[in-house]
C-alpha cells in the first residue's frame, strides 16, 4: 500500500517539476536567442526564471522527502550508533515537513 500511496502522491508533483523545469529551459532559450540575435531579450525573464526555480524546488521537495532521496554525506554514518542515525533521519523529516507546511 505504500508504494501505492507514494507513486500517487509523487507523480504529479513529479510531473509539474518536469513541467516546470521544461518551461525554464524554453524561456531561458528565447531569452538568450533574442538577446543575441535580435538584441532584445525578453521583458521579465529573470522574474519568471526565479519564480519557475522555485516553482521547481518546491514542487520535487514532497517527493523527495517522501522517498528520502536527499543529498547526502554519509561519512560519519558508519562510526555513529543506528539509534543517533534513525534520529537525525526523524529530525529531518520533521524539518521538511514544518517547512512544507508554512
Amino acid at each position: 500500500m505504500k508504494g501505492r500511496a507514494e507513486r500517487w502522491l509523487t507523480r504529479p508533483l513529479a510531473l509539474l517539476g518536469a513541467i516546470l523545469l521544461f518551461a525554464l529551459m524554453v524561456l531561458t532559450c528565447i531569452d538568450v536567442m533574442g538577446r543575441y540575435l535580435f538584441n532584445a531579450p525578453l521583458q521579465g525573464a529573470t522574474e519568471l526564471t526565479r519564480l519557475l526555480m522555485a516553482g521547481i524546488i518546491f514542487a520535487a521537495l514532497p517527493a523527495v522527502c517522501l522517498r528520502e532521496d536527499h543529498v547526502t554525506v554519509d561519512l560519519l554514518d558508519t562510526l555513529t550508533p543506528k539509534w543517533l542515525v534513525r534520529a537525525r533521519q526523524l529530525v529531518i523529516n520533521l524539518t521538511c515537513t514544518v517547512i512544507l507546511a508554512v
